[in-house]
């Protein structure tokens, strides 16, 4: 700094108002006297900035309006710095409140993210078709699932045959008996994996592997654009739970885990859909 500047006294340093974090306070304080240069700082404040009219104490900013004796006078007092220092540590706990509970909720998030793409990446470096069994068990599971989502666990024959037909599979089903699950199950993979193995035999090796890949990543980059897109909407309205004495974070994670089983399910139906019906 120059001595001219030094001899009046250094850098004064004018604030218009006090930030929301004591941290840049200190930084502009610090810029009137940097390197041991005299210097001073004066803040300037308002009864109306937004730091006292959106985290201020009632009482207290009564007591300061009433501790002035004319309008238009400067107002002075001992509880100003001890004021402005409590609202500052209320939106501190506020933001740190913000950033955790945007840190839970990403973590929510590359717990799904880790699993797609290893699934995907799984698609990508296969060197045979071997992993389109994990698509064809996962649309079997996904099916038997939707087939007995109703509160007594029973076989709904019409959504089991809307699954399939609308899949291009069709299988022998006799709607007078009456299936367990297992025995869903045991049908749909012995009477899917026939039909799968009568139409890989259409397809050179390299052909079949081009295709199946193909399907495969187009339907998992929609599926998982989709995702993302439920999980946003999820994390709007989640803090509503709140009001229900509801933790968000949790109700955040088992309903996210949901949307990310209902899709992974979504997919392997989308794939085989497209592979039979291609």
């Amino acid at each position: 700094m120059p001595q001219q500047s030094l001899d009046k006294g250094g850098l004064l340093v004018v604030g218009t108002e006090r930030n929301e974090s004591k941290r840049i306070d200190d930084q502009l304080r610090g810029r009137s006297g940097r390197q041991g240069d005299v210097g001073t700082s004066q803040f300037i404040l308002s009864l109306e900035d937004d730091l006292f009219v959106l985290y201020g104490k009632e009482d207290v900013l009564k007591h300061l309006i009433q501790a002035k004796s004319m309008y238009g006078e400067p107002l002075k007092s001992r509880k100003i710095p001890s004021f402005v220092a409590q609202c500052q540590k209320s939106i501190e706990v506020s933001n740190y409140g913000i950033r955790k509970q945007v840190f839970d909720y990403d973590t929510v998030s590359n717990e799904h993210r880790e699993i797609f793409y290893e699934l995907r990446n799984e698609v990508v470096n296969s060197l045979d078709n071997n992993f389109f069994g994990l698509f064809i068990n996962g649309f079997i599971d996904a099916v038997v699932a939707r087939s007995f989502a109703n509160k007594q666990g029973k076989l709904e024959y019409g959504v089991l045959l809307q699954l399939l037909s609308s899949s291009g599979i069709d299988i022998p089903l006799d709607s007078e008996l009456v299936m367990t699950r297992k025995e869903v199950t045991d049908l749909l993979r012995k009477e899917l994996f026939k039909l799968y193995n009568s139409r890989v035999k259409l397809f050179s090796k390299k052909e079949l592997l081009r295709l199946q890949k193909q399907l495969s990543l187009r339907a998992l980059d929609t599926g998982w654009q989709s995702h993302l897109e439920a999980m946003e909407y999820l994390r709007q309205w989640i803090g509503l739970s709140t009001y229900a004495q509801r933790d968000p974070y949790y109700e955040y994670k088992v309903q996210g885990d949901d949307l990310f089983q209902t899709m992974l399910g979504d997919v392997c139906l989308d794939i085989v859909r497209l592979f039979f019906k291609n």
